[in-house]
């Protein structure tokens, strides 16, 4: 089982757009794949989940108890070999509440060692800051991956979150950066051009791939959808699966 985390401070960079299409696209070559939808604006649960999510079954009850040790959070969703964990809108106001748990930053690897064991592979969809969900997140996780858009905001995004990275491997945990995806790119701006040879320079090989300002993106978003569910010869999904085989190479999985 491979851990991988979605994590970017800097909000708006196609985070989750680009996990659950991502997840999608390893759930339909066979794996068997679970999303943690950990952002309290639950945008990942309404991709996967079209129907009313009890509040009592989101990931706000693994936070909310003192002991959650139940496999009844993981739901099925429309999609052959594709899980999710639903995000709670309660996580929000539960920060100061998850900070007086006893090891409150490992909640979510526990419950992954006693109850996600069968799946091939978990992507965790991290809210935009690096507070205590997006540490547990950390904790859980063997590899990060950082979507970023082509601009300053987003690269002094992912410099806050290296900081973080090193605070939890200086504990001993054994989670590095995978490398980052270019999201929403668009060649015909010179700032995009200019701001993506620097991720380039800085990422090198680490670049996992680069995802295009699309039509088709925005249309299966507002159908909550997701890419491989349609058209698998447009440009959006071409660019989407390359960089899932990207990702697969580097953490020693077939697609």
């Amino acid at each position: 089982m491979k851990v991988i985390a979605f994590a970017n401070q800097k909000g708006g960079v196609a985070k989750t757009t680009t996990c659950v299409n991502i997840a999608g696209i390893f759930a339909s070559k066979g794996l068997k794949t679970l999303v943690v939808d950990s952002d309290p604006q639950c945008n990942a649960t309404s991709f996967l989940l079209r129907d009313e999510v009890n509040s009592s079954a989101t990931l706000a009850a693994l936070y909310e108890q003192k002991i959650y040790d139940s496999p009844e959070l993981i739901k099925p969703t429309r999609l052959m070999n594709l899980s999710v964990i639903p995000g709670g809108f309660k996580l929000a106001g539960m920060v100061s509440e998850v900070y007086s748990r006893i090891r409150n930053h490992e909640r979510l690897a526990m419950y992954f060692g006693k109850h996600a064991t069968n799946f091939d592979v978990i992507f965790i969809d991290c809210p935009p800051d690096i507070g205590i969900f997006t540490l547990n997140a950390f904790v859980a996780s063997n590899y990060l991956i950082v979507p970023m858009i082509p601009e300053r905001l987003s690269l002094e995004g992912y410099k806050q979150l290296q900081e973080k990275v090193e605070l939890v491997q200086g504990m001993g945990l054994d989670v590095s950066i995978l490398g980052s995806i270019i999201t929403v790119f668009q060649g015909g701006l010179a700032v995009h051009k200019e701001w993506k040879k620097q991720i380039e320079v800085g990422f090198g090989n680490e670049l996992l791939g680069i995802i295009h300002s699309a039509a088709e993106v925005k249309r299966v978003s507002e159908l909550r959808e997701l890419l491989c569910e349609g058209d698998k010869g447009n440009r959006a999904y071409k660019e989407h699966l390359a960089t899932a085989h990207r990702i697969s190479s580097l953490i020693g999985m077939a697609l």
